[in-house]
């Protein structure tokens, strides 16, 4: 069972090396708790209620993907997943309401199903998909961006030639395309 997201407003500043600091003197951000599959709090993912669709993580080197454990749950159970363009996206979707109170976020749950965001597109992203029956992006641009994303990481594959005489004896699958 996925925990309910842990919030909090904090001020930050985004770094040149794609992660971020906390700032008495920068922007306000909802700050949000990233666990990886096994349910351990690993980073924290930050954006500006303002541009939700400009993110950083605190670390970035430890779970590309917000919602890990619905994606190895949909893995395992070879079931379809929900994948969000921006966290606020995901939290929404995951039936998310948030209540403002000073310094405050209050996370009220909804219902819930299998919902991820990829946080860091910059990982072999293939093999965390592998056994999902089926993604369902929020937006076309972000089915274009995950079909990229995932072919780029394609392993080459190779079959044996036809013609066993070749120098090689191999050929690559797209090379018969």
């Amino acid at each position: 069972m996925t925990r309910p997201a842990t919030l909090s407003l904090g001020r930050v500043a985004f770094l040149d090396d794609g992660r971020w600091c906390a700032d008495p003197s920068g922007f306000p951000a909802v700050l949000m708790a990233v666990h990886n599959r096994y349910g351990e709090l690993v980073d924290l993912v930050a954006w500006s209620p303002d541009k939700p669709s400009e993110w950083r993580l605190r670390f970035g080197d430890e779970c590309p993907i917000l919602g890990a454990a619905d994606l190895a749950q949909a893995a395992w159970y070879q079931e379809p997943v929900s994948l969000y363009s921006t966290p606020e996206r995901w939290l929404r979707a995951r039936g998310s309401r948030l209540y403002h109170e000073g310094d405050h976020l209050d996370h009220q749950g909804g219902d819930h199903h299998q919902a991820i965001c990829i946080l860091h597109w910059g990982v072999e992203l293939g093999p965390l998909f592998e056994g999902v029956s089926r993604v369902e992006c929020d937006s076309p641009e972000l089915g274009d961006r995950f079909r990229k994303a995932i072919r780029s990481w394609e392993p080459k594959i190779t079959a044996p030639r036809e013609n066993r005489a070749s120098t090689s004896g191999f050929r690559t699958v797209r090379d018969a395309a």
